[in-house]
């Protein structure tokens, strides 16, 4: 499947499960053409395997996602995080501490790699579970 062919579709952003690796340069140039109209608007980039916290550093988003380039300085990664003991947010007890535990990969990733840019993060989806009554560990 081709990067042109996904422009094309209507993706869910965040869900961002068939963007591949190959699109990158594709990305840095639409952040190019955004900027070079003009634009200082907030870029949100999601990962090229879902967006999940919880595995940003053990698939390829830590990896392809440390070469996005935004000319203006001003984007954020999109990314989401489940409570639950799943990461899917379809149990129905969150476990306790899980929403700093399964962020701290992913922050620290940012801090090392993003020093060029104001380092943001956007959680779009944070959900516990269905209950949100919290399970030990």
């Amino acid at each position: 499947m081709s990067c042109r062919y996904l422009a094309l579709k209507p993706q869910r952003l965040n869900e961002a499960a068939i963007i591949f690796p190959e699109c990158l340069p594709a990305a840095n140039a639409a952040n190019e053409r955004i900027r070079g109209a003009g634009t200082r608007q907030l870029i949100l980039a999601p990962g090229t395997y879902w967006s999940c916290a919880h595995s940003w550093t053990s698939t390829d988003n830590a990896s392809v996602m440390a070469g996005i380039h935004d000319p203006g300085k001003n984007f954020a990664f999109l990314v989401h995080q489940y409570r639950d003991s799943n990461n899917w947010g379809t149990s129905p007890e969150a476990v306790k501490g899980a929403g700093v535990k399964r962020l701290i990969a992913f922050t620290e990733w940012a801090r090392q790699r993003l020093s060029w840019v104001p380092r943001r993060i956007w959680l779009c989806r944070h959900a516990g579970s269905r209950s949100l009554r919290p399970r030990a560990a």
